[in-house]
């Protein structure tokens, strides 16, 4: 892990996103998933940054959950870059060659944040997604095209269990 980069796209608040086409009950059952898996997720990623891993968190714009504890609790130790070049030459200065993306949203953020998968791979060719630590939200059953016009495909090769 002392080689890695852990990089946690969008653990949003969710009282904070709206969901205008969803019924309530989803949109109830999104937010206190969101907050199970923020608590698991803080758990893990303590782990690996105890076992040497650097870790960036990418918000883009919004709360984290309040149940996020990880960002609380490592404020001083994290990194919270959004720009891929800053995010490349962070990893570049400290000599770090392996970037894992986890986090919120697997088929959309995931993917086409400004340092999710497809911008990243391209800057930093050991980009993997842990698949165990992204949540899917319910419009993830059935990926839609994204802005390029591709649904996303992540590699067999790119998906790490952690």
């Amino acid at each position: 892990m002392s080689h890695t980069l852990i990089n946690v796209i969008d653990v949003w608040n969710m009282d904070q996103i709206p969901y205008p086409d969803l019924p309530n009950k989803i949109i109830e059952d999104i937010k206190t998933d969101m907050c199970e898996f923020s608590k698991f997720l803080s758990v893990k990623l303590d782990s690996f940054k105890k076992q040497g891993a650097h870790i960036n968190i990418a918000m883009h714009h919004h709360s984290p959950n309040q149940f996020f504890t990880f960002l609380e609790d490592n404020k001083n130790d994290l990194t919270f870059m959004e720009d891929p070049k800053f995010l490349k030459k962070y990893m570049d200065d400290n000599k770090l060659t392996k970037l894992i993306i986890c986090g919120a949203h697997l088929f959309k953020c995931i993917s086409e944040r400004p340092t999710g998968y497809t911008k990243m791979k391209t800057m930093v060719p050991d980009t993997k997604i842990a698949i165990t630590l992204c949540r899917a939200l319910p419009q993830d059953a059935f990926p839609k095209k994204s802005r390029s016009g591709e649904v996303p495909f992540y590699p067999s090769a790119d998906l790490v269990y952690l």
